[in-house]
């Protein structure tokens, strides 16, 4: 690209929860008139307004919508902005659910700051903001299982506006940047999830059509959470055993999946058999020519076994469902907590075939109620510590729970990028960023593209960025800051006539690495940080 010429506007969308739109740094001044930069926000599971309404469900708010609100709402020179996401319906208490902007800190705000929030009067591109929130209750079950649809609808969104301001603007097409910064534990990790595939998809014909298309994702935050195992066998007729510990007081359904290698074809026998036993000491046995097996009587059925086959890549899959160890509703069937054994028998399996099992995630989010409580695996050859009582970071190669294979289950696609988190100070990997695998557990194996930093050091959690009122900077962490970060460079190249896709990111992870000073600490692992440590520039000015 030439100097002189002028830079090319670029869509930043963000898909995320709690986004305040308002917060000043998503404004910008024009003609000493204060504007949002917003240009549209969907609101997935606001109260509609208008008839028709312009999306399938929600509400949306278009920039001029929010600039006549920023007008009203201003009192005495100053954004009333709490009355703003009231008359948006971002805020409202007559609505059953967590009200994620009226809170402090919202990870939404957060993210998208990281991703396109500028300083107020700072000289910025022109990054067009794209915004969708989705619905509270997709949020709040943090397993990821509703994600699909509404994500797929939010991305959908996004390009359909970008083809509209372009045509607006009398522009052939626009780049895309989309950040979602959401993850699962389970799922295949080999690109074939529902969710993976239409992101694929989605991507692949944007590049058909000229249009260049961007996501970035977390890598995930699950590195030592002991939801993953990965089950060796050496003969026929070994047995492993698994230990899952499912705590007491969760409020929410619990889930583990076994994903089985690829079958051969013609193969019908089954290949293990699994004998699950509950806490209470009932047995069930499950293969691959049973359906489903169930603990409990008649309609108070507190857990199922099931298996299936995965459409998308004929790979099978066993489902361990339980229900809720607690609940307030005394009629309601619940699973004993505790450890359940699970002894899985190998009948045909050579050594180079090997399942892999996932927990899904459950716990709770912050600021949400307090329901879900994740389970893990509780085998005695997983050491969570070293002798000196710091978290150990090292697999166990005999041991079956491994911290490798835990990379965000939406994240194992061809096209995003993926991006884990290491610390600024110290140079070295967090502790939670997740690890991809070693080898290939499906068509894909997959790690991170590279790591951003996610937390300014061990003393200094997570990194600055927008609370939910403007002035207001909070320290959020996790992976999910990272990928925003890159999100925002990949923008900023594509402004300026580069590529800015997952090569791109790859190619600086590799210079930043190689240019990183005497003494550095060795980078992580590739399965941690792919091609190396980002160095980016702070998109935040404050610092602590």
């Amino acid at each position: 690209m030439n100097a002189s010429s002028a830079p090319t506007p670029v869509v930043v969308g963000v898909i995320d929860d709690g986004l305040c739109f308002a917060h000043e740094r998503f404004r910008k001044v024009v003609n000493h008139q204060v504007e949002t930069r917003v240009e549209n926000c969907w609101i997935q599971d606001g109260t509609p307004k208008g008839a028709p309404p312009p999306v399938p469900y929600g509400r949306e708010l278009r920039k001029a919508e929010i600039d006549l609100l920023l007008v009203e709402c201003t009192r005495a020179g100053a954004v009333d902005e709490d009355l703003i996401y009231r008359k948006a319906g971002l805020i409202d208490f007559r609505q059953y659910g967590h009200k994620s902007a009226a809170w402090r800190a919202s990870h939404g705000t957060h993210v998208m700051d990281l991703a396109c929030g500028f300083e107020p009067g700072q000289a910025q591109p022109e990054n067009i903001i794209i915004c969708v929130q989705l619905p509270t209750r997709v949020t709040a079950a943090t397993s990821g299982a509703g994600l699909y649809p509404y994500v797929f609808d939010a991305i959908t969104y996004i390009l359909a506006c970008t083809a509209a301001i372009s045509k607006e603007r009398g522009l052939p097409h626009l780049p895309v940047v989309i950040n979602l910064s959401y993850g699962r534990l389970a799922g295949p990790h080999d690109g074939t999830l529902n969710l993976e595939r239409a992101i694929d998809n989605i991507v692949a014909k944007c590049a058909a059509r000229g249009v260049s298309l961007q996501v970035t994702l977390p890598a995930g935050n699950s590195y030592l959470s002991r939801c993953h195992a990965q089950l060796s066998f050496q003969r026929r007729g070994q047995t492993r055993t698994l230990r899952w510990r499912v705590l007491p007081d969760d409020q929410t359904p619990s889930f583990i999946e076994i994903w089985m290698p690829a079958r051969n074809a013609g193969s019908v026998d089954s290949r293990i058999q699994i004998r699950i036993t509950s806490p209470t000491g009932e047995s069930r046995t499950i293969d691959e020519t049973i359906g489903a097996v169930r603990w409990g009587p008649g309609n108070r059925v507190y857990a199922k076994a099931s298996y299936s086959i995965a459409p998308a890549s004929q790979r099978g899959i066993f489902m361990i469902a339980l229900a809720p160890t607690f609940h307030l509703d005394p009629s309601k069937p619940l699973a004993p907590c505790g450890t359940w054994t699970l002894e899985i028998k190998n009948l045909m399996l050579s050594r180079k075939d090997i399942p892999q099992a996932w927990i899904q995630r459950d716990d709770s989010l912050y600021g949400f109620p307090t329901k879900g409580r994740q389970s893990h695996f509780d085998e005695p050859c997983y050491e969570r510590y070293d002798h000196a009582g710091r978290d150990n970071e090292v697999d166990d190669p005999g041991c079956v729970v491994r911290r490798e294979g835990t990379v965000n289950g939406i994240a194992t696609g061809e096209y995003p990028i993926v991006i884990g988190g290491y610390l600024r100070d110290e140079m070295v990997a967090a502790k939670y960023s997740a690890a991809g695998v070693a080898g290939s557990m499906g068509s894909t194996p997959r790690s991170p593209d590279a790591v951003a930093v996610s937390e300014d050091s061990r003393v200094r959690r997570g990194i600055l960025a927008a609370g939910t009122r403007s002035g207001s900077v909070v320290a959020i962490g996790g992976t999910s800051t990272a990928a925003p970060q890159v999100a925002r460079w990949c923008a900023l190249e594509l402004a300026s006539g580069n590529l800015g896709n997952r090569a791109s990111v790859q190619a600086k992870a590799t210079q930043d690495e190689a240019n990183h000073p005497a003494g550095t600490p060795a980078a992580p692992s590739h399965q941690r940080s792919g091609k190396g440590r980002l160095d980016l520039p702070s998109s935040h000015p404050r610092t602590r």
